[in-house]
């Protein structure tokens, strides 16, 4: 099947929903994987069949129910399935499953297994049918990636009434007259399953790769003629690495997850356009998001909080620990989140993110400087003492010279500062995409896996 990338057809934004989809391209594609496809009548039977389960096993109003397995129509299907039903669901892969088994077998009550989920559907509960919530009602668990820690459960909040559907906006590159959304990191976070479910509940297919791979990306998004994808930070580089020709097709590369330094994000802005979209949230949800040509007025902005939305700083108006006010749901208070951020908010409510609350000022300035530097793929702050230590990637390829500015830098320091490089991606990552913080410091600060290539000092350090 071919799609039109014209931006013709019914204006946005507008409402649709999967039943629309259905009754009217019944039989195109609503997931893809490289070995299935999935038509939009046989995605929503697959829905219909699932809710009615739910109802056979009269799940009760405070279920959290599981659903292991890839990303597929089979798990899709359960999602909006609960959802509409009124219940919570916790979808994992099954590495995610493994890495925090105990945690979500204390906090799961139902479980569906398998790819025939209608077929496996076990221990169900005693609760009266009446006593769910109404249709609609359901909200989506996501297991935390655990960058800087223990991977924690974090629930959405309910919906109060049941949604006609959702608002299909075109900068999202969404709508019926648009192609495919890769979901290019097939795992089951806030990041990477938000963007693929309202893709999908938008009328657009969505193509699920096995895996990541940055030296398919161009490849996937020709043969699919894709209009939308979300990637980490970390992808978004190797993509600038692996295909710096591609051509600029996405009407919306969405990206977000972590830091991305000035000067790569100007040359992806060149790559891409105005069509990459980047998203700052927390594990909690999304605060805010700005397109290429925002950004490029305000160079490393995340952009205005989104409405309902309220940030602030530990210092007021000055830079410190950023406070987020939670848009509230319903009559609840609003939930007000600690993430751990370092930042500002300018006058013009833009807010700027600088790295993480547990650095000092120095080690703040300085990771975010060497970051800056040619080559280099990641920093992460070590634990140490007197001395800042920071162990960073580098390109294998720009070695030499990641080594030389990197150098340059540390000679002007006053403070003492030692640098570990090491040549290539070797750092422990989540499934989200990022450098494991936490991982990466109980193994590589001891020199338990790798030697760094080099050990770079400043002038204090050896004093």
């Amino acid at each position: 099947m071919t799609y039109d990338r014209a931006l013709v057809g019914a204006p946005t934004p507008y409402i649709w929903n999967l039943d629309l989809s259905s009754r009217q391209h019944p039989s195109e594609p609503a997931i893809i994987t490289m070995s299935d496809t999935t038509s939009w009548s046989k995605f929503t039977l697959k829905v219909r069949r699932i809710e009615a389960a739910l109802a056979t096993a009269q799940a009760s109003p405070n279920d959290l129910i599981l659903v292991a397995g890839p990303p597929n129509d089979t798990s899709f299907a359960a999602i909006i399935a609960a959802r509409n039903y009124g219940i919570g669901i916790l979808p994992l892969t099954h590495n995610q499953l493994a890495r925090s088994s105990e945690l979500v077998m204390t906090s799961v009550t139902l479980e569906l297994r398998g790819d025939d989920v209608i077929r496996t559907l076990v221990a169900p509960c005693a609760a009266e049918p009446s006593s769910r919530y109404p249709p609609g009602s359901g909200y989506i668990a996501y297991l935390s990636s655990g960058t800087t820690g223990v991977p924690k459960i974090v629930r959405q909040k309910r919906r109060e009434r049941n949604m006609r559907g959702v608002a299909v906006m075109g900068k999202y590159g969404v709508g019926r007259d648009r192609g495919p959304h890769l979901m290019a990191n097939p795992t089951f976070h806030l990041g990477t399953l938000g963007p693929a479910l309202y893709a999908l509940e938008c009328g657009n297919a969505v193509v699920i790769p096995e895996q990541w791979d940055a030296s398919s990306f161009a490849k996937l998004a020709n043969d699919y003629a894709l209009s939308s994808a979300f990637v980490s930070s970390d992808q978004l580089i190797e993509i600038l690495k692996v295909e710096p020709d591609m051509p600029p097709s996405f009407l919306s590369l969405q990206h977000g997850g972590s830091y991305l330094a000035r000067r790569l994000k100007e040359v992806a802005i060149d790559q891409f356009g105005d069509g990459l979209l980047e998203f700052y949230g927390t594990s909690v949800g999304v605060i805010s998001e700005i397109s290429g040509h925002d950004w490029l007025k305000h160079p490393g902005s995340v952009g205005r909080p989104y409405p309902g939305v309220r940030v602030r700083t530990t210092a007021g108006c000055a830079k410190g620990g950023l406070i987020i006010e939670h848009r509230p749901v319903g009559n609840a208070p609003r939930e007000i989140e600690y993430p751990g951020d370092i930042g500002y908010v300018d006058e013009g409510g833009y807010v700027y993110i600088e790295g993480r609350q547990a650095t000092s000022a120095d080690a703040l300035r300085i990771q975010n400087v060497l970051s800056e530097e040619i080559g280099i793929i990641s920093a992460v702050q070590m634990s140490s003492n007197a001395t800042l230590h920071f162990a960073m990637e580098v390109e294998p390829e720009l070695l030499e010279n990641s080594i030389n500015a990197v150098q340059s830098r540390l000679q002007e320091e006053q403070v003492p500062v030692k640098v570990d490089l090491y040549n290539g991606r070797v750092f422990p990552r989540t499934e989200s995409g990022k450098v494991s913080i936490v991982e990466t410091n109980s193994s590589w600060s001891n020199r338990l896996v790798l030697e760094p290539i080099v050990r770079l000092k400043s002038p204090a350090a050896y004093s």
